[in-house]
């Protein structure tokens, strides 16, 4: 069985220390990279090709470094501990189509153009999520 590959980072030592012993007792899962800053953090899940990464964060918001290692690690998941509280946060980055049924020109360069768009259709995921998982 092909082992999950983690990197652990941007948190205090102790923290990281806490979480490591908790995963080390799963056997599918191993830690590739202990890292210190959230630029370590990028670094090592790119390199080590995470499967993935858990950091602290200030709050819900993924700040930019970790929304560009999504975008470079598609498959990565990335599971945020909010520093100030209990609050966990699993950020994925999903494919989406919009269903835009059938459009004019007009309504094909709105497209283009939109800002959100969300608000032109109805957003549909590529990917049907497991039916025991919330989309």
């Amino acid at each position: 069985m092909e082992q999950l590959r983690i990197v652990i980072g941007a948190m205090p030592r102790l923290t990281r220390e806490i979480i490591g012993a908790m995963l080390e007792q799963h056997s599918d899962m191993t830690i590739v990279a202990d890292a210190a800053t959230p630029a370590d953090v990028v670094a090592a899940a790119v390199r080590n090709r995470a499967d993935a990464a858990i950091v602290a964060l200030p709050g819900a918001e993924l700040p930019e470094h970790y929304t560009s290692l999504l975008h470079q690690a598609p498959a990565l998941r990335l599971l945020a501990l909010e520093r100030e509280g209990a609050r966990a946060f699993l950020f994925v980055l999903r494919p989406y189509r919009v269903a835009l049924g059938e459009v004019s020109a007009g309504q094909l360069a709105d497209a283009i153009r939109a800002p959100d768009p969300s608000t032109i259709g109805r957003w549909l995921p590529l990917v049907e999520p497991p039916p025991d998982r919330d989309p």
